[in-house]
């Protein structure tokens, strides 16, 4: 968002972006605002954080070799899958810098996480209502038609009859107890619009399913962008009093300090918070 025209619509850091002077953050409705900041949860979590990185697919050495992608070769660097009327595991391809992303959040906040084929839709509906923070990078795909219908995609078990598919629909029987979930994956505030409901999407299922706070995404985005946005945030969430909002809105402005190249609103303006913006205690 803008507070006003760019003077120089072709060089970003002259544009007056409004988190520049500003946090932002989001709620379906003052209602459901009013009670994700009021919730109490049926038990403390005893854990911190947990991350799952189920497309990974490398050591954790060849993560932190991630090449960073350029604005003009997007297409190389985007989190995106082919959307057909039936979903096949061959779709989703590796997501080379998720391995450092989740890695990174769990050194920081002494948690726990997951890669590749240990991160299974069973190991997260077992654990995940242990974490404080719970935090998943993977591909997300959006459903406009059928809003219950959208996912997030996890480990294959080859010897399962489950698809590995956790779907809005799944998420209204879990019970969670964290104070934020964390969703770097494409699309995942997006869904269906049904009239006096609003966007049926992930974020908003894992509100029902009990998390105080999300950080969402509006649209496809980069996978290596997405590990320096979220290294950031989560050591800016560290400091003492920090409210999530202004810990993400100061994460966007140190990626565009440091990395030119990312200043494009692409890299970084898909991800927002919605709910309790208050700091993890």
């Amino acid at each position: 968002m803008l507070k006003a025209a760019p003077a120089q619509p072709s060089n970003f850091n002259t544009y007056p972006f409004l988190l520049k002077d500003h946090n932002i953050s989001y709620c379906y409705s003052a209602t459901l605002l009013r009670e994700m900041k009021e919730k109490q949860h049926k038990r403390q979590p005893t854990k911190s954080l947990v991350a799952f990185a189920p497309f990974f697919e490398g050591g954790y050495e060849k993560a932190e070799s991630s090449v960073n992608i350029e604005f003009d070769t997007l297409a190389n660097g985007q989190d995106t899958v082919i959307v057909s009327e039936v979903v096949t595991r061959k779709e989703f391809k590796s997501l080379p810098a998720s391995g450092e992303e989740t890695a990174t959040a769990a050194k920081l906040w002494k948690g726990d996480y997951f890669l590749n084929s240990d991160a299974t839709e069973q190991r997260f509906n077992e654990v995940s209502g242990d974490y404080r923070i719970v935090h998943l990078s993977t591909h997300g795909i959006a459903d406009a038609r059928v809003g219950d219908y959208s996912y997030l995609a996890f480990a294959e078990q080859k010897d399962s009859i489950e698809n590995e598919l956790l779907y809005v629909r799944d998420l209204y029987n879990l019970q969670l107890n964290a104070d934020l979930v964390v969703l770097s994956a494409c699309e995942t505030a997006q869904g269906e619009l049904q009239r006096g409901e609003g966007i049926i999407s992930l974020a908003r299922a894992f509100a029902y399913a009990g998390a105080k706070s999300i950080v969402t995404t509006l649209w496809v985005v980069d996978d290596s962008a997405s590990k320096d946005l979220m290294k950031e945030f989560y050591l800016q969430l560290r400091k003492k009093d920090m409210t999530k909002d202004e810990a993400l809105r100061n994460a966007k402005r140190s990626l565009m300090k440091k990395q030119p190249s990312k200043m494009h609103p692409f890299f970084w303006a898909g991800f927002i918070p919605v709910g309790d913006m208050g700091a993890i205690k």
